[in-house]
């Protein structure tokens, strides 16, 4: 029996049904961004046409480039499988992320490549209504924004957006409408690729410039930060590839740096940023919640954060959308992942309790004391401290007790509902950093009020580490050695 078979080819209206994935413009740009990485490119600038009448957005980078044939397959929709072998560099997916990308912002869509010092050149305008592309001749090639950047690099390849009708969305003001998008991008770029900018833990490292302005990595688990506690890494296997899982339990708030408490995520933010955070070949694809997995309950977990590295070569198994916004975890990980919930909770219930500081732990010595009496609390200024006793001892039997009627005064009077209620209004507000100079200059007087004579960071280790301010400091030993060399400086 014969089968006959008749060709269906897309219309062009499917390349509108295509502009409603639902993109935002941060996330856009970076699905182009992915492509420049995969090209091997070290240096990728993204311009938004910064006049009051914006016309463009271009993302010029310095990568491999492509060769005319490889340029029209890239504009061809879907022409790489899902299925299809990736290297591990690869943060492609589907095939569709620069035309789907594109169009969601723009109607028309420019990419010009230089490959072995050759320029290729195409155009893609919907308004035109075909599946087709314009090759560009040399005279429509300079009216390209950013051409005369690009024709000067032996390899890199131009991406341009222009009629913005989506990105711009019918904005009264667009050259306002292109700042908000700026920042946002910014943003959204510096987290999503926080491990390709400088510092960060892969190996081929980036410079990302937006407007201008050269981006720096926002880590989520502030590694760097002394502070942080993390769990050893765990592996789980599948079809023969490698996913790894680690934990991170941040800091309480007074531990972070100045920068770090500019962040809406280790501010107000910090409760919905609690979770599971998805790498994909070390690019961030999703960040936050606990999924199916457990649900944001309590405090407790706001300081977990826990890394899950997957290699492209898992993506059939994750279920990754077109965007690379959202990942379903394997049945396998289900165990690894709860526990790991558990693990993080439990150590920010530790760090909770321990800013509570329960009179009953005596292993830690403090400034301020805190006392139980008949259901209520209160603190008092420990006389008994190093640095306050070193100071009363100096002093005669008549001024010791005045100095210790005045640390009694003061406690008596901490105006504590004061303090409560500016910080319900604005915990951030409150100072309560250790910084560099604090530290350093409280383990000098410390030192010497122990009068500790050895000189070794080890010995001094052992008799400080048990002190409120330096209890579970991860950079204890710098900070001694900080410090010996303010008290050996004032010597001198």
């Amino acid at each position: 029996m014969t089968r006959n078979f008749v060709p269906v080819v897309p219309q062009a209206a499917l390349l509108e049904s295509l502009r409603s994935l639902g993109y935002d413009p941060e996330v856009a740009i970076a699905d182009v961004v992915d492509n420049s990485i995969s090209a091997g490119a070290s240096e990728i600038e993204i311009l938004f046409d910064p006049s009051d009448d914006p016309k463009y957005v271009s993302i010029l980078d310095d990568g491999t480039g492509m060769t005319s044939e490889e340029l029209l397959s890239a504009l061809t929709l879907g022409a790489k499988s899902s299925d299809t072998f990736r290297s591990e560099s690869d943060l492609g997916r589907f095939g569709l992320g620069l035309k789907t990308a594109s169009f969601s912002q723009a109607r028309i869509l420019t990419v010009v490549s230089r490959h072995m010092r050759r320029t290729s050149a195409y155009r893609w305008d919907l308004d035109r209504g075909e599946w087709e592309v314009e090759n560009l001749t040399p005279a429509r090639l300079k009216r390209v924004p950013g051409y005369e950047r690009v024709k000067t690099q032996a390899r890199g390849t131009l991406v341009v957006w222009e009629n913005l009708d989506d990105l711009l969305h019918g904005s009264e003001i667009p050259s306002r409408r292109i700042a908000e998008v700026v920042a946002t991008t910014k943003s959204h770029l510096s987290r999503t690729f926080h491990r390709f900018l400088k510092g960060g833990d892969q190996s081929n490292q980036i410079n990302l410039i937006v407007n201008g302005v050269q981006l720096t990595g926002e880590d989520p688990f502030l590694e760097s930060n002394p502070a942080t506690q993390v769990t050893p890494v765990e592996t789980v296997e599948l079809d023969g590839h490698i996913m790894k899982i680690q934990g991170f339990v941040l800091p309480h708030a007074d531990k972070f740096r100045e920068k770090e408490r500019k962040r809406e995520d280790l501010g107000e933010g910090m409760w919905h940023a609690q979770g599971f955070y998805f790498y994909r070949n070390g690019r961030l694809i999703s960040g936050g919640g606990w999924g199916a997995i457990r649900k944001r309950s309590t405090d407790s977990a706001k300081h977990t954060r826990v890394r899950i590295d997957v290699p492209n070569q898992l993506d059939k198994h994750w279920k990754l959308d077109v965007q690379k916004r959202k990942v379903e975890p394997p049945p396998v990980l289900k165990k690894v992942l709860e526990r790991m919930h558990d693990i993080g909770r439990a150590k920010g219930e530790k760090i909770i309790t321990y800013r509570g500081r329960r009179k009953s732990d005596e292993r830690i010595h403090f400034l301020w004391e805190y006392f139980e009496d008949r259901g209520k609390f209160r603190y008092e200024i420990n006389d008994k401290h190093p640095i306050i006793a070193d100071v009363l001892t100096r002093l005669s039997g008549s001024e010791q007790r005045a100095v210790r009627s005045l640390l009694e005064k003061i406690a008596d009077f901490l105006p504590a509902e004061d303090i409560y209620k500016r910080m319900a209004l604005d915990s951030k507000a409150f100072d309560t950093s250790d910084n560099d100079e604090k530290i350093t200059q409280f383990t000098a007087a410390l030192i010497r009020a122990l009068d500790i004579a050895a000189e070794d960071v080890e010995s001094i280790r052992v008799q400080v580490a048990n002190y409120e301010q330096l209890h579970r400091r991860r950079d204890l030993e710098k900070i001694i050695q900080t410090a010996l060399d303010l008290i050996n400086s004032e010597k001198g």
